[in-house]
């Protein structure tokens, strides 16, 4: 328990990190029961810690959609994360710039191949 709240000890220093820097980002929330809170900032830690700890040429498409709609709903819970959009939006830079490489690559190898063909 931290700070009143159930968290996963592996997300518990996350939480602890979040409430050191940015303070109670849920006060401004209307959300009075510290169970619905807790349940919040689980999925608000489950996020920030895959966001940081995944490669960017390990995030799938699917990862950007559910940390966004997670994102996304917290901030619409009155929750103060401007840091996790913040966080999100390079997250999702680098992860298009990966892509783009990728497929420029991928691209050139087929050109390649072709050539070799001819």
């Amino acid at each position: 328990m931290l700070k009143g709240y159930m968290i996963p000890w592996n997300l518990a220093p996350i939480l602890k990190a979040l409430f050191n820097k940015y303070g109670d980002i849920s006060k401004e929330s209307e959300l009075s029961s510290p169970k619905l809170k807790g349940i919040v900032f689980f999925y608000l830690c489950w996020v920030v810690n895959r966001m940081c700890k995944t490669i960017v040429a390990h995030v799938s498409e699917n990862d950007i959609r559910c940390w966004f709609y997670i994102v996304k709903a917290v901030q619409d819970m009155g929750f103060n994360v401007n840091f996790a959009v913040d966080r999100f939006k390079r997250v999702g830079q680098a992860y298009i710039g990966f892509q783009t490489k990728k497929r420029d690559s991928d691209i050139l190898v087929d050109l390649d191949e072709t050539k070799k063909i001819l």
